[in-house]
């Protein structure tokens, strides 16, 4: 399945990860996953939220940077090689995994993964 995802970038400064959440709570938009990447001097914090469009909109007019983008979401097993298998499945087909984190859902694990080709990705694991 495609989830959108909300990637904000920030200066790797004290308290702006706070922020941003701050800002999120305030227009009541929940956050189903994230996952924060830095650099030295910038950080790029990815989630899913409930409305990624009222998210983007609202983080714009605060004056961040912010870019949707579409993901694949995979549920896997909480098991052992669960996860291994669907990997295999992708290093066949000779895809290349550009990132992935996870989140969790009505009990279910969710793996989210940037590829260069969703479709061909999704196309593989079915």
């Amino acid at each position: 399945m495609i989830v959108n995802q909300l990637a904000i970038y920030t200066q790797n400064d004290k308290g702006n990860v706070h922020n941003i959440l701050r800002i999120l709570g305030e227009h009541k938009i929940n956050i189903l996953s994230l996952f924060l990447a830095d650099t030295e001097d910038f950080g790029i914090l990815r989630l899913v939220t409930e409305d990624n469009k009222k998210a983007q909109d609202v983080l714009t007019q605060e004056g961040y940077m912010t870019v949707l983008t579409d993901l694949l979401s995979i549920t896997v097993k909480n098991e052992p090689g669960d996860l291994e298998k669907i990997l295999k499945k992708l290093a066949d087909n000779q895809i290349n995994i550009e990132y992935m984190y996870s989140y969790t859902k009505d009990g279910n694990t969710n793996i989210l993964i940037k590829t260069d080709d969703l479709e061909t990705t999704e196309n593989s694991l079915k």
